[in-house]
């Protein structure tokens, strides 16, 4: 208990473990931000492929009435 600010052990533990639940809720949300892109990438695709496959089906039934 030397210095400017001095502590009990029991304060500088105490300060660790907030700092290192404040760091698992930055990363936790970093997680959640990149699950939700990967969501949204994964939900364009499968509309891009819904899309394509309609239109593939549209020129196929423009082809039969030729």
């Amino acid at each position: 208990m030397t210095g400017a600010n001095p502590q009990t052990h029991f304060e500088q533990i105490y300060g660790r473990a907030v700092q290192a639940l404040n760091n698992a809720v930055v990363a936790f949300d970093a997680a959640q931000t990149v699950t939700a892109d990967l969501r949204q990438q994964q939900n364009s695709l499968s509309d891009l492929q819904a899309a394509v496959t309609a239109q593939e089906l549209a020129y196929n039934d423009q082809l039969i009435e030729l």
